[in-house]
């Protein structure tokens, strides 16, 4: 059976998306972070692609305030660990940024649902050119250009 590639590539990184979003809201593990901003990742570079490929502009505007504020609290995680494996690590300072982390997550946290919305309101917007999955595919619509 074919399957519709390009949205069906993009609902999976959407649905991904959601899904470390509610674990994360469950469970604040640094992982879904990571993985909500590594998909969010694929569907921008999957986007840029299908621009270069059909000649048209395709947006994520709505989770790029999503994939910052993931990442200022990802950001936040990664220091404290590299600053916990020191010898002497220095206890006030991972203190403070285990307070800014907290914060950071309360805000994160208490706008998941503007995030979920958000990512229905792309999933309805963006709609690429119906392909299916063809022996050379990639390298037909890359020859056309």
């Amino acid at each position: 059976m074919k399957t519709e590639i390009l949205n069906g590539y993009i609902n999976k990184r959407l649905n991904s998306v959601i899904r470390h979003i509610k674990s994360y809201e469950k469970n604040e593990n640094s992982k879904h972070l990571h993985q909500i901003r590594v998909n969010i990742k694929k569907i921008k570079a999957m986007l840029s692609f299908a621009g270069y490929v059909f000649d048209k502009k395709y947006q994520i505007n709505k989770i790029r305030k999503l994939f910052q504020k993931a990442g200022e609290i990802r950001e936040l995680q990664l220091n404290i660990k590299l600053l916990e494996g020191l010898g002497n690590p220095p206890d006030k300072i991972i203190l403070q940024l285990r307070i800014k982390e907290k914060f950071l997550n309360e805000i994160f946290t208490s706008n998941i649902s503007n995030y979920l919305k958000n990512i229905k309101k792309i999933r309805n917007e963006i709609s690429l050119p119906t392909m299916t999955a063809k022996k050379g595919l990639l390298k037909n619509l890359l020859e056309k250009r």
